[in-house]
C-alpha cells in the first residue's frame, strides 16, 4: 500500500509539473500560435525563426497578405506595416539563403488566402558564398499536435522565461518580436556599434573562398515558378568597415561584382544598397553592429523600393544596361553619398 501511495504521489507531481510547464508556455506563447496578449508576451526572442514564423503564419496570422518579404536577419528589422499600399508579411529569418526561399514561399502560398502580387527579396553578399548550406525545414501539420510537441518542453519554458523578462522590463536585446511579427530593437551605444562593426567585418568573410555556382539558377527558378508575381529585389546596406572588407580584397571584390551581375541579369533591376552611402557613412546612427540596421530606416527603404523616393544618396539602381559600366568604373566612382 505504501508503494502505491508514493507511486500515486509521483504521478500527481509529474503531471502537475508537466501541466505547469504547458500552462506557462501557453500563457507566454513563444511561438505566437495563439491570439492572446498579456504583460508577459509583448516581446519575444527569435530563437528558431524558421519555425516560429512558419508556425505564426499557419496557425495565427490573418493570412490575407498580398506581398511577402524574404531575406536574412538583416531583413527581419524592416517593419512590414511601413510598406504603404501593400499588406506585407515579413518572412525573413536569421541565416537564410536563396536556396531556402522556394520552400518558404511555397509554404506561404499554400497557407495564404490569396496569391502574392508582390515578392520582395532581400539579398546579401555573404549568401553568395558556397560555404552556406540549406538548413532543416520545419514540418507543420495541425495546431494541436504542434502545441503538444512544443509547449510541454523545458526548452520552450526557457524561452518563455526570457520573453517574460523582456516584456516586463521592456528590453529587446539584439531584437525582439511583438505579437504582430514586428521587430523591435534597443539602441546600441555608437562607440560599441563601431567596435562591433570592426570586429565582425574582419571575421565575416574568412570562409568566403568560393562562390555558389548555382546561385543564378536558384534565382531564375524562383522567378520562373512565380511568373504572376512582381519581384522587387534589393541588396542590404552595410557599414563602411564591412564594405571596405570587400573592396580591399581582390577576390571578394571580384565575387561582389559577379554577384550583382547575376542578380541584375535575372531580375533586370536591383536596388543596390550595398555601396558607400548615407547608410554606410552614418551606420553608427542607423545600425546595431554595422550590418543589422534599425527598423527606423524602413520608411526610407520602403519608399525607395516602391518608387516613391529617389535612391540617390542611399544606393544605386543596377540593371542589365548599366551593370557593365558600374563594374568598369569601379566602386570608388560609385560613392553615392554627399
Amino acid at each position: 500500500m505504501q508503494s502505491k501511495k508514493w507511486l500515486l504521489i509521483f504521478f500527481i507531481f509529474s503531471f502537475s509539473l508537466i501541466g505547469s510547464v504547458g500552462f506557462i508556455n501557453y500563457y507566454v506563447d513563444p511561438f505566437n500560435i495563439f491570439s492572446h496578449k498579456n504583460r508577459c508576451n509583448s516581446l519575444a526572442v527569435g530563437f528558431n525563426e524558421r519555425l516560429q514564423k512558419s508556425a505564426y503564419f499557419k496557425f495565427n496570422s490573418p493570412k490575407n497578405y498580398d506581398a511577402i518579404l524574404l531575406g536574412s536577419s538583416r531583413a527581419t528589422y524592416y517593419d512590414s506595416t511601413l510598406f504603404k499600399g501593400m499588406n506585407l508579411y515579413n518572412f525573413s529569418f536569421s541565416g537564410s539563403i536563396p536556396k531556402e526561399y522556394d520552400y518558404y514561399l511555397e509554404f506561404a502560398k499554400r497557407n495564404n488566402a490569396k496569391p502574392f502580387s508582390t515578392i520582395i527579396l532581400g539579398l546579401d553578399f555573404y549568401t553568395f558564398s558556397s560555404a552556406y548550406k540549406k538548413q532543416k525545414t520545419p514540418q507543420l501539420r495541425h495546431k494541436v499536435s504542434f502545441f503538444f510537441k512544443n509547449y510541454f518542453t523545458l526548452d520552450t519554458l526557457l524561452y518563455s522565461v526570457v520573453n517574460c523578462k523582456r516584456s516586463l522590463l521592456k528590453t529587446t536585446g539584439h531584437r525582439s518580436y511583438d505579437r504582430e511579427n514586428i521587430v523591435h530593437s534597443d539602441k546600441v551605444n555608437p562607440t560599441k556599434v563601431m567596435a562591433l562593426s570592426k570586429t565582425r567585418s574582419v571575421v565575416y568573410y574568412q570562409t568566403f573562398n568560393a562562390y555558389n555556382q548555382d546561385y543564378k539558377d536558384i534565382l531564375m527558378s524562383l522567378k520562373y515558378k512565380n511568373k504572376s508575381s512582381k519581384f522587387i529585389v534589393y541588396t542590404s546596406p552595410l557599414s563602411q568597415e564591412f564594405l571596405e572588407a570587400i573592396y580591399r580584397d581582390e577576390k571578394l571584390l571580384k565575387f561582389y561584382y559577379l554577384w550583382l551581375e547575376e542578380i541584375a541579369d535575372v531580375f533586370s533591376k536591383v536596388y543596390c544598397f550595398t555601396v558607400p552611402s548615407k547608410f554606410s557613412e552614418n551606420y553608427r546612427k542607423y545600425s546595431l553592429d554595422g550590418e543589422h540596421f534599425y527598423p527606423s530606416i524602413t520608411p526610407i527603404v520602403a519608399d525607395i523600393l516602391l518608387n516613391k523616393k529617389d535612391i540617390k544618396g542611399y544606393g544605386v539602381i543596377l540593371d542589365k544596361e548599366n551593370i557593365k559600366t558600374f563594374i568598369k568604373n569601379g566602386i570608388e566612382k560609385e560613392m553615392v553619398y554627399e
